[in-house]
């Protein structure tokens, strides 16, 4: 049961990753806000199609996958910090490290 709203948890944070960019990007205070947001979310979400998915041509293993991660969702973070949502930052940060902690540390 765990394991599975893991999983689900997992999905929600992949997903909300390039909104949380998009958002950043959108609240910039410029003429390219609207860029900003839509590349944010292109480039995040190829990011982690490329390297990020099983299914994916040049899927990331160990150091790699820890990098890949801690930019992924960390970059998300700082973005949603950078937009001046640091309460929403701080609970996106810890959702993360609970899933974090529930695949790397829990039994099977």
């Amino acid at each position: 049961m765990v394991i599975t709203a893991n999983n689900v948890l997992t999905v929600v944070l992949i997903v909300a990753a390039p909104l949380c960019v998009g958002w950043g990007g959108f609240a910039l205070k410029s003429g390219l806000n609207v860029l900003a947001g839509f590349s944010g979310i292109v480039v995040w979400a190829a990011m982690w199609l490329l390297f990020g998915e099983s299914w994916s041509p040049y899927e990331a293993h160990g150091f790699y996958r820890a990098v890949l991660e801690g930019a992924y969702f960390g970059g998300a973070a700082a973005a949603l910090a950078g937009s001046g949502h640091k309460g929403l930052s701080t609970f996106f940060s810890i959702l993360y490290a609970i899933n974090v902690a529930i695949r790397n540390f829990w039994p099977f």
